[in-house]
């Protein structure tokens, strides 16, 4: 068995998006075995880990997320893109969409 002191991760789903890991120090793991928050400074440029692994779909990043994970360290995936919009909006059918608006009193 191998282990890696690797702190922070990022990972990518078939969907399309992306997932920050941050994992808790020894230190931090103690701690959080006593306390509800890990103690550690530990800095994790997690920023540019996420921008790297997101390449191209950059503009896609909620970047308020990446601190929650930091802040966390609990080693849980947290997302950190945003969905991917929509190319066109969703319209009903012709047929349901006439029978909707014939029923609908809006007053």
């Amino acid at each position: 068995m191998t282990v890696v002191n690797q702190p922070g991760k990022v990972g990518g789903q078939s969907g399309g998006e992306l997932y920050l890991e941050i994992h808790p120090s020894q230190e931090d793991a103690d701690t959080l075995e006593t306390e509800s928050a890990p103690c550690s400074t530990l800095a994790v440029d997690a920023d540019a880990l996420v921008l790297k692994a997101a390449g191209a779909d950059a503009p896609r990043l909620a970047w308020y997320t990446i601190p929650l994970a930091v802040n966390r360290r609990d080693g849980i995936a947290v997302q950190v893109t945003q969905p991917v919009p929509l190319l066109r909006p969703i319209q009903p059918p012709s047929s349901a969409g006439n029978a909707f608006r014939k029923n609908v009193d809006l007053y």
